[in-house]
């Protein structure tokens, strides 16, 4: 779904606004819908890893709490690192 700037100005304010149409003209801008975000793929790896393995975790209901889908978590969790 795409949404002009002008229509988030109320939510973010007039000053974030007017930052991004300076530093990214003209460029799309994703926002990501899941709740959780992580510093890097490995700690978002690690994450699920430990919710299956430590907190004995099944892989519908790490997908169910992360937003993803279970063969995505199947194959972090069998990924050897």
């Amino acid at each position: 779904m795409d949404i002009n700037l002008k229509e988030v100005i109320p939510d973010i304010g007039e000053e974030a606004a007017q930052i991004l149409k300076e530093k990214y003209p003209g460029y799309r801008i994703y926002v990501d819908k899941k709740k959780m975000n992580f510093d890097s793929q490995e700690e978002k790896e690690r994450y699920i890893k430990n919710l299956a393995f430590s907190s004995a975790w099944s892989p519908q209901r790490i997908a169910d709490h992360m937003e993803l889908s279970a063969e995505y978590v199947y194959k972090i969790i069998n990924k050897r690192q």
